[in-house]
């Protein structure tokens, strides 16, 4: 019986106990969009000032980083392109971003680049993970990007 066929039956048989919250994936991990502490950005963890604080730098050093590796393609710049992006990827309990998807309507050359810009995360040293009830979980983020011709 295959992967997909066990998770069929366990659906069938009533075994829907997951939180709204949380994704199953085939390997077992949970994969959260809510938790009592997000995952912060290389460097924020360590600052000694308040959650929000660290949060707030996290969100503020993601944002400066993405623009600086987000680099406008020939093609992109000749077709004019500006959109808005959305972005969703996991960091996991290591620290990594992972299962990075952008949303379907937006322009190929535009989701290129954000792709490689959020791809490049992986370079830095790896993020301080989210925790859920004391525990590192992994995180599902979500984030808008607005691509705009200078």
């Amino acid at each position: 019986m295959d992967t997909r066929s066990i998770i069929l039956f366990l659906l069938i048989i009533g075994i829907q106990q997951l939180p709204i919250n949380a994704q199953i994936l085939e390997d077992s991990v949970e994969i959260f969009e809510f938790v009592e502490e997000f995952p912060l950005f290389p460097g924020c963890a360590e600052l000694d000032v308040s959650y929000d604080e660290k949060k707030r730098c996290s969100d503020n050093e993601m944002r400066k980083f993405l623009m600086q590796k987000m680099v406008y393609s020939k093609e992109a710049r000749e077709m004019g392109l500006e959109e808005k992006v959305f972005v969703r990827f996991v960091i996991n309990t290591h620290g990594k971003i992972e299962q990075i998807e952008l949303n379907q309507g937006a322009a190929a050359p535009l989701k290129e680049m954000v792709r490689t810009a959020v791809e490049s995360m992986n370079e830095l040293p790896p993020w301080t993970p989210g925790y859920r009830r004391g525990k590192a979980v992994a995180v599902r983020l979500m984030m808008p990007i607005r691509i705009r011709l200078n």
